[in-house]
């Protein structure tokens, strides 16, 4: 049986951590019978991080503050090792949770699975810097994911990725769903296509900002964009389940937008008209052409997986980060991350041959942090309909169906609520963190994830350095 964590630490106290991770700490903590033995941050954060700290019920009996000169590097600094290793010996510390700045998780994630400490870590999993401009480097990720993968073989720790759309409600019945429908009739997934809208507008002078920056040559793919890499995945992965037809070869095509792009479309003059602000000083050539380097801005991937050359699946992935936003203000404000305007539209259109189509509709209105009081239905908070069509002379069924996911969680919760669908996703991932549960979300789950967004990267790089955005490789 397995027996809860008891000591866990908190790694990144962003916006991010703020919403999700310490209201969840301090619900469960009495609960299941644990303490939160640390909270580190960079320098240069600690009044913020007081400052909140002192709100809330539930204290970290220490704080760590990193030199932000080392704060992104993917080996620990000594006095941060020794804080860590001190906190294993003082606080019997046996759980983390990664919430840090991308770049800094694979040093945390090694220590961590050295020490045999149990982990919970944002996606994405890895992130090295200048993946969209450099073949090399893209192809970094899938070999850190290996590296992990090795060491976590090695290891007692159990190690859960926080990719909440594994524990979200509608996609694990579409996922069962499937399942069902794939082991029944012995009919692979034929076409799928993943959508993504972020609903976010970065000013023209917020690209250089730390928060969801594009300054480090990687953009949506390590933001949002993460989870419908993995949704792709998810999903795709579900073919092994009819003999014969899982793929051995993977074939791309991907084409993506920079913020130089961005700005030519949406010029000083728009901003003038819109805010009566100048931002004619960003819109310099030099300054066109500097951020033409900064990490992508859209994703759209075209990808067929082939078994003896044979096609088995044609997938579409289309990722937009700036699209349409409630933000109608030009100042950043302190909340960049659910404060600023986003709204997110997705959709899942799945094709099993001639038998079934299903799809995942779910569009906002409106952003998390500012509710309205609306009906459920498209533009919602929690909208996430479920639409169900089957060849019922053959396979039988409903010829149609809709689920409405989101409608009991909706009605159940006031219309000021911020709560929703993808947060007790969240929750739940959480939850088998505490409890050292088998999870959806473990790492060993993420192996093609990584492999498709090292390639995805890699098609970027070649694209960039004038070449054709396309390649073909063995799947193992």
């Amino acid at each position: 049986m397995c027996i809860n964590l008891r000591h866990i630490g908190l790694i990144g106290l962003g916006p991010h951590a703020r919403r999700i991770y310490y209201p969840v700490i301090e619900k469960y903590a009495q609960l299941n019978g644990f303490n939160l033995v640390f909270v580190i941050e960079v320098e240069g954060k600690q009044e913020s991080v007081q400052a909140f700290i002192k709100t809330r019920r539930i204290q970290p009996l220490s704080t760590f503050f990193i030199n932000s000169l080392f704060s992104q590097n993917d080996i620990l600094s000594s006095d941060l090792r020794e804080f860590l290793d001190n906190s294993i010996e003082q606080y019997k510390l046996d759980g983390v949770i990664i919430a840090s700045e991308p770049k800094s998780h694979k040093a945390y994630l090694k220590w961590a699975l050295e020490k045999n400490i149990d982990i919970l870590t944002d996606k994405p999993i890895t992130c090295p810097k200048n993946a969209a401009n450099d073949r090399n480097d893209a192809l970094t990720i899938i070999q850190d994911f290996n590296e992990l993968k090795g060491l976590y073989q090695a290891s007692r720790s159990n190690l859960i990725v926080q990719a909440q759309r594994r524990a979200h409600l509608g996609y694990c019945y579409l996922y069962n769903y499937l399942s069902d429908f794939l082991n029944e009739f012995q009919v692979p997934i034929t076409h799928i296509e993943v959508s993504h809208a972020d609903g976010m507008w970065v000013m023209p002078n917020e690209w250089e900002r730390e928060h969801h920056s594009y300054k480090y040559g990687t953009g949506k793919l390590m933001h949002s964009g993460y989870h419908f890499v993995d949704l792709l995945a998810w999903f795709i992965q579900l073919n092994q389940l009819v003999k014969d037809r899982e793929a051995d070869e993977l074939e791309l095509f991907v084409k993506h937008s920079s913020p130089s792009d961005f700005m030519q479309n949406l010029t000083a003059e728009h901003y003038q008209k819109f805010f009566q602000k100048d931002y004619s000083k960003y819109f310099s050539d030099d300054q066109i052409e500097r951020v033409k380097e900064y990490g992508e801005q859209d994703v759209f991937v075209l990808a067929q997986l082939k078994r003896q050359q044979s096609i088995v699946t044609t997938a579409t992935l289309n990722l937009q980060q700036n699209s349409l936003s409630s933000r109608a203000w030009s100042n950043t404000p302190v909340d960049v991350y659910k404060g600023n305007g986003r709204i997110r539209h997705e959709q899942v259109n799945i094709h099993v041959s001639v038998l079934l189509n299903i799809q995942v509709h779910s569009y906002q209105s409106y952003q998390v942090n500012n509710p309205i009081d609306m009906e459920y239905g498209p533009g919602h908070i929690d909208h996430f309909d479920i639409l169900v069509f089957r060849n019922n002379g053959v396979v039988g069924g409903k010829r149609f169906e809709q689920i409405e996911i989101g409608k009991n969680l909706a009605n159940s919760l006031p219309a000021t609520s911020q709560f929703s669908h993808n947060e007790t996703a969240r929750e739940n991932l959480f939850l088998d963190f505490i409890k050292r549960s088998d999870s959806k979300s473990d790492l060993l789950h993420h192996s093609f994830t990584n492999e498709l967004l090292s390639r995805i990267y890699e098609c970027i790089a070649l694209e960039r350095n004038g070449k054709f955005p396309h390649l073909s490789c063995s799947l193992t």
